[in-house]
Order: C-alpha cells, then structure tokens, then sequence
C-alpha cells in the first residue's frame, strides 16, 4: 500500500514510483502480501489461544473474571464507571464470556464481509473497553491499528473523501470573520 506511505506524496513528486509490472514492483507486492498474511495470522493466533487459555480457567468459565480487574485499584481506573459496569452480575457474565466468544470467533469472522464487520465492531468494542475501564489505552490503540489491516481499501478511501468533503464543507460553513485553519 504505498499511497498510504508516509513518504507517498515525495516519492509521487519525484516519479520514483516503479512502471506498473516492473520486476521491483512485482517484488514489492509478493513481500507486501506476505506480511499481510503473517500480520493476519500472527493477530489470529493471538485471539484465539488468548481465548482458549481463558476459556480454561476458573474465573472465565464461571463468569466473573470481567469483574475482578475493575475492583482492583490497578485496573479499575475509574470506580464510578468499574462499578456500574459490574454491578448487574448478568452483565458480567456476558461479558466475561462474550469476549472469550468474540476473540475465539474472530478469525473466522473474517472469512466473510458481513461477518467480518460485525468481528470488526465488536473486537473494536472490546478494545475500547479494555482502553477505557481499565486504564490501557496505548494497549487497546495497538490492537486496534492492528485490527486495522481488516478493513478494504475502498472504505479507507471512502472514509478519507467524507473527512474531506465534511472538513471543506465545514470551512466554507464557517461563520464571517472565523478563519478556519487548514
């Protein structure tokens, strides 16, 4: 993916892009794929022995490991917010085994585009609660960059032409006198 690059516009500048079929082009395109396809791999491994090893202790087949870390005052961040999360037991148990659900599920949720959206939705979820209620925020921002390669080329391209038009169109809404910066 080098328009994607960081580099993507001085490289386009200067015309060092390889001819389309070229043997370096070519090159780059096999590694590329291969490191998608260990990047892929690599992030299913971990979903799924993550989710077998929970699956086999104690607290995770009974349902209640979700609630331990947010009565902690390692992990639980926020009190306020730890205790409502935990305080309809139900809850805590669909969570608890919802996520081992979820991450033992995911690598096959990839394997089709409706299922691969609700995988994305609901791994990004379980990120962001993991970000949020537990106070690891760099962690969870990791995983979901990582998560990232998931997602087609043409919802990126799609997403950045709406932030465009959305940040243009809001630059020409912009009231008299306000300058908006570009």
């Amino acid at each position: 993916m080098h328009r994607w690059s960081l580099d993507a516009r001085r490289r386009a500048k200067r015309g060092e892009w390889f001819p389309p079929g070229s043997q370096p082009a070519l090159l780059g395109t096999v590694f590329h794929n291969l490191a998608l396809v260990a990047l892929t791999a690599q992030v299913c491994f971990v979903y799924a022995s993550g989710a077998l090893y929970k699956a086999g202790g104690t607290p995770w087949e009974e349902g209640y490991a979700v609630y331990n870390p947010l009565q902690t005052a390692r992990f639980g961040t926020w009190p306020v917010l730890g205790d409502l999360v935990t305080t309809w037991g139900p809850m805590v148990v669909a969570a608890t085994w919802g996520s081992i659900i979820l991450q033992v599920a995911f690598p096959l949720m990839l394997l089709t585009r409706p299922t691969r959206l609700i995988g994305l939705v609901g791994i990004l979820s379980f990120h962001i609660g993991i970000g949020v209620l537990m106070g690891l925020p760099w962690f969870s921002l990791t995983m979901i960059a990582i998560d990232s390669i998931f997602i087609r080329d043409r919802t990126w391209a799609r997403l950045s032409a709406g932030t465009k038009r959305r940040w243009e169109q809001a630059k020409s809404d912009a009231p008299p006198g306000v300058r908006a910066e570009a």
